[in-house]
């Protein structure tokens, strides 16, 4: 029983001991979930049957993924190069008192990788990780096509270049549309090249792209080029010039223009001449020669254009009157707005004939400055009309707000309250006019109404959304005496947030160990407890051989015979049945206090004492009864 009891002790001795030695060499003995790109701040314990996806990544692009941490800093990471992505590795890098895992480099090929991660301090296991990667293929980079122009009967081609950054075998197709866009085309049936000819059957146009895609390893990824705009036109007038001028030139202000005799030389863009005699296939501005002096007539036909001139001479023209063919397309304003004519067209009466005029009119007021229905007058030479316009009273707009007076009172003391009386406040608007508001006015705000720090404050008066500041005197009232109120505890303003990085606490090693110290503080508990039980259980087997020698003393007694009393000679100590000094010590200490009057031992007769002769006799005896009664309480 004893040795089963120390047994337990000195388990629990080595399991503290172990367990600080874990804190101090950074061994952890508590679990964590492994988050990949994530960097725990304890280290993850060994595991072998979670498999932890990386996620995707593409062929032919970098990686760079945090897979673990740990924060023993000699920490090394070992995985079978051939479970590893092609062109990927495990690199590990000392930081901030820890070391960090990292897969990195340029997956080349497509697929499916697991790989198992093994970290090692020296030759023992720290963790034990199975992760997961899956490599898609790379996306080709597709440049092209460019848009082109064709006349009817022309071909053009198109072309895209591509390439896989991972290498991957491509394949093109060319699609159709007939709306702007490189989705939802119509495939063309054998354009599987990266060029593609396209040709001008028909006025129009239309779009044309390609989508290119790239295999690696059994995977694919896809690019659809932007759209090619395909125009395809009839062929237009290069080149127009006249071949023969009209047969009349010299004009009169007012009269019509005549094409008889005109002939024209147009060179077409595919290279055809041709001369047009038909006047009813091209088209001469102006047809009224309404300028004297030197006038230029321009001819167009298929979108070429050439020119001539005739010479007008001047009539005598008088202006009878003016009237407008139509309003102006403004006739409600503000006062202070100008009047807008745009829209209005005016029509001129003269003794050659009547005519529409662009310019040389006037009109008044061109500003309106009073409110109400109001007339514009239009005059052109002497003549005139009339229209008429709607003007609203113009709206005050603030420009800015000034104070121009202080308040009476400009001196407080914390916690008395703003008075703005005698504050004036200056209100400018954008027409320059200028009103002053009292610090009472309606719509007038002061902030803050009650002054609450000691110092120099600032008052923010405001008016209509524009704001002011005011500069006050504040001082320190009197503090009146209070009872003393209980210290209370700042309360934290903000909350850290988590972070997809790792962090390392450099401050204090044990912000990241508080289920180390909560093992620590249980095995010493445990020890306690295993060291009190021990102590009881030896007290308890001390009590009881105790009471087994009173009881062998009690039988000796009354084994021997009567003698006649000698003289007193000093009583016999019992024999000491404990186990050491140092349980004797700890027993003492329980049986302080705690022993009752029924189980105090009770002090046996003296012994009667005789001569030498016959005291040794019956002593002999007793020790061998004694012999005889501890056999017997052996055997129950």
């Amino acid at each position: 029983m004893k040795k089963t009891v120390l047994t337990i002790f000195l388990a629990l001795i080595v399991l503290l001991s172990f367990s600080i030695f874990a804190a101090a060499e950074g061994i952890v003995v508590t679990g964590g979930t492994v988050v990949a790109g994530e960097a725990s701040p304890l280290d993850p314990p060994q595991q072998t049957d979670v498999l932890v996806n990386l996620g995707t990544a593409t062929a032919g692009s970098p990686l760079d993924l945090l897979l673990t941490a740990t924060q023993d800093t000699m920490a090394t990471a070992e995985v079978p190069t051939e479970q590893l992505p092609y062109g990927c590795y495990v690199e590990s890098v000392f930081r901030d008192n820890s070391t960090y895992h990292y897969l990195r480099g340029t997956p080349s090929a497509a697929g499916t990788f697991p790989f198992t991660l093994t970290v090692k301090q020296g030759e023992f296991v720290l963790q034990t990780l199975t992760y997961s990667l899956t490599v898609t293929a790379a996306a080709p980079t597709v440049t092209g096509p460019d848009s082109v122009n064709l006349f009817v009967g022309d071909s053009a081609i198109l072309s895209v270049n591509a390439y896989a950054a991972d290498g991957g075998a491509l394949n093109y197709q060319w699609y159709r549309n007939s709306y702007a866009g490189n989705q939802g085309g119509s495939q063309i049936p054998g354009a599987t090249g990266n060029t593609y000819q396209v040709n001008g059957e028909m006025p129009g146009t239309e779009y044309y792209y390609c989508v290119v895609t790239a295999s690696n390893n059994g995977a694919t990824g896809s690019t659809t080029s932007q759209a090619a705009i395909v125009t395809i036109s009839e062929p237009t007038v290069s080149a127009l010039s006249i071949a023969a001028w009209p047969g009349k030139t010299s004009y009169q202000v007012g009269e019509t223009l005549d094409v008889t005799g005109l002939q024209l030389l147009a060179q077409w863009s595919n290279g055809v001449s041709e001369t047009v005699t038909n006047p009813a296939d091209f088209t001469v501005s102006p047809t009224l020669l309404s300028t004297p002096g030197t006038q230029t007539v321009t001819v167009s036909y298929r979108g070429g254009t050439t020119s001539f001139t005739v010479n007008v001479t001047q009539a005598q023209e008088i202006v009878q009157s003016i009237y407008l063919l139509s309003y102006p397309n403004r006739t409600s304003y503000t006062v202070g707005d100008t009047v807008d004519i745009t829209g209005m067209r005016v029509q001129v009466v003269t003794n050659l004939g009547s005519k529409e005029i662009a310019s040389g009119f006037n009109w008044a007021p061109q500003v309106l400055r009073a409110e109400g229905t109001q007339n514009v007058t239009v005059s052109y030479q002497g003549q005139t009309t009339q229209f008429q316009v709607t003007v609203q009273p113009a709206k005050k707009v603030i420009e800015s707000i000034t104070i121009t007076r202080r308040p009476t009172k400009l001196s407080y003391t914390v916690g008395d309250s703003f008075d703005p009386t005698g504050m004036v406040l200056q209100v400018k608007y954008t027409d320059q006019s200028i009103e002053e508001l009292s610090g009472s006015s309606a719509g007038v705000t002061c902030v803050p109404t009650r002054l609450s720090q000691p110092g120099t404050q600032s008052i923010t008066v405001s008016y209509q959304g524009f704001s002011t500041a005011l500069t006050l005197q504040v001082s320190q009232s009197p503090a009146a005496p209070t009872p003393s109120a209980p210290l209370t505890t700042a309360t934290p303003t903000a909350t850290p947030s988590p972070t997809r990085s790792p962090v390392v606490d450099t401050t204090s090693s044990h912000s990241n160990r508080s289920p180390l110290t909560l093992i620590v503080f249980l095995a010493a508990a445990i020890g306690m407890v295993a060291l009190i039980a021990y102590l009881y259980v030896s007290r308890q087997n001390r009590e009881r051989q105790q009471r087994a020698e009173r009881a062998r003393a009690r039988s000796a007694r009354k084994a021997e015979p009567e003698i006649e009393p000698l003289e007193d000679e000093p009583e016999e100590p019992e024999p000491d049945v404990g186990d050491t000094e140092t349980r004797d010590y700890f027993a003492g200490l329980f049986d302080e206090g705690e022993t009752s009057a029924a189980e105090a031992p009770t002090e046996a007769p003296a012994e009667p004492v005789g001569p030498i002769g016959r005291h040794e006799k019956p002593k002999a005896q007793n020790t061998q009864n004694l012999k005889i009664f501890t056999d017997e309480e052996e055997d129950k």
